[in-house]
C-alpha cells in the first residue's frame, strides 16, 4: 500500500516542489508523504485486522491465540466461551480500526483527496 500510494501521488506536484528548488528528500517529506499517508494507513490498518484474525483463527491450528476459548466453546456446545472468546476479538478489530480512522482523519491534509 506505500509503494502503490506513493506512486499515485500526482506526478505534476513533485515537478512543482522541485522547480521551486526541493531536493528528492525534501520531496519525499514535505509532499510524498503527506499526500500518501492515508493510503498508507490504510494499508496499515488492513494489516492489523489481518493479525487480529489470524490471532482468532490460529486456534484451530493448535496455534492458541484470541481464538482458544471460541474452540472451547464449540467443542463443549458452550455459548458462553464462544461469546467470551469471539465478543474481545470483534472489541479488539472495531476499536483498532477506529483509532486507524481517527489517526487517518487527523493527519491528513484537508483537500489532498482533490489535488487534481
Amino acid at each position: 500500500a506505500t509503494l502503490v500510494s506513493l506512486k499515485e501521488v500526482d506526478p505534476a506536484l513533485t515537478e512543482a516542489a522541485r522547480g521551486m528548488g526541493m531536493d528528492r528528500w525534501q520531496i519525499l517529506r514535505r509532499v510524498l508523504l503527506p499526500l500518501a499517508l492515508p493510503g498508507i494507513l490504510s494499508g496499515i490498518r488492513m494489516s492489523t485486522m489481518y493479525i487480529i484474525s489470524w490471532a482468532t483463527l490460529a486456534a484451530f491450528i493448535g496455534a492458541g491465540g484470541l481464538g482458544d476459548l471460541v474452540l472451547g466453546g464449540i467443542y463443549n456446545y458452550d455459548i458462553r466461551l464462544i461469546l467470551a472468546g469471539s465478543l474481545p476479538a470483534v472489541l479488539l478489530a472495531f476499536l483498532c480500526g477506529l483509532a486507524f480512522d481517527r489517526l487517518a482523519r487527523r493527519l491528513s491534509i484537508p483537500g489532498a483527496a482533490n489535488h487534481e
